[in-house]
């Protein structure tokens, strides 16, 4: 075992060994290792400087995002290298104006058996809030992206001029690893992360229904602050105060691939 773990642990990723990359994290208080049974666990999850708050809907995917964005990805690889785990993963991502066109879209994505999550982006005035949808692979995306396109475009609060684009993976890994479409996927990892995942403490499930509560007045707090209206739909009517000073900066994302719904034909290169 001792064997497996110097291994495991002199792999190097970014320049460093991935021991260097842990013991950076647990200086700078980000994990923590149980020395009895050599499992490792997050004490300061990553604050994502753009979703507010969302509400979650898990389904089919595979492994977390916690394990493999928040662990994997910035502590193990020291944000150097996409996750293996990830390779597949592509996103449908929904942009919407007003929390109503929000909880519509979420209302749609939640009728796929995929893993969704909805919240305020606050990316732009034009682009408030965010529906994704994981899906495992650019064929799942696409079809997802027709199901969903066909459901927005047929309700009348919604419409063709609501967004929907597909995304590789998260936008961590773009800014920190370069376009989704130029990635340098390293098999090794699929047994690195074999490894990590028998020694990762995976956080108790929360309770779904009171946390999307919970974050539903959190969006609602949000769309107050920016001046969003439509957050009564989901008050009762009832208004909430807003606080003195600015409302929530608005914090444009960093660019990301796009692609398209279709297969891209292939050139004749015989002509």
């Amino acid at each position: 075992m001792a064997d497996e773990d110097d291994r495991i642990l002199a792999i190097e990723l970014g320049g460093k060994p991935i021991r260097a990359h842990l013991e950076a994290a647990e200086a700078a208080g980000q994990i923590a290792r149980n020395a009895q049974t050599g499992t490792y666990r997050l004490t300061k999850p990553p604050h994502n400087r753009f979703i507010r708050r969302v509400a979650i809907r898990p389904g089919e995917f595979g492994r977390t995002c916690k394990f493999l964005n928040d662990f994997l990805f910035r502590t193990v690889y020291g944000n150097s290298t996409v996750p293996w785990g990830c390779r597949g993963c592509h996103k449908v991502k929904v942009l919407s104006t007003t929390m109503r066109q929000l909880m519509a879209v979420k209302t749609i994505s939640e009728e796929t058996p995929l893993s969704t999550k909805s919240g305020s982006e606050l990316a732009s005035p034009e682009h408030r809030y965010a529906t994704y949808i994981y899906t495992r692979s650019l064929d799942e995306a696409r079809t997802t992206y027709k199901t969903v396109r066909a459901r927005i475009d047929a309700d009348p609060a919604l419409g063709p001029a609501i967004k929907v684009i597909i995304k590789r993976g998260c936008t961590n890994y773009e800014t920190n690893c370069g376009p989704s479409d130029r990635y340098a996927l390293d098999p090794r990892l699929a047994e690195v992360e074999d490894y990590f995942h028998a020694r990762f403490e995976h956080s108790p499930r929360a309770n779904r229904d009171v946390e999307n509560t919970v974050n539903r007045m959190q969006i609602a707090w949000t769309a107050c602050q920016i001046g969003d209206e439509t957050y009564k739909d989901f008050t009762g009517g009832k208004e909430i105060a807003r606080e003195n000073g600015p409302p929530p900066a608005y914090r444009p994302k960093p660019s990301v691939v796009t692609y398209p719904p279709e297969p891209v034909p292939e050139p004749d290169r015989a002509r």
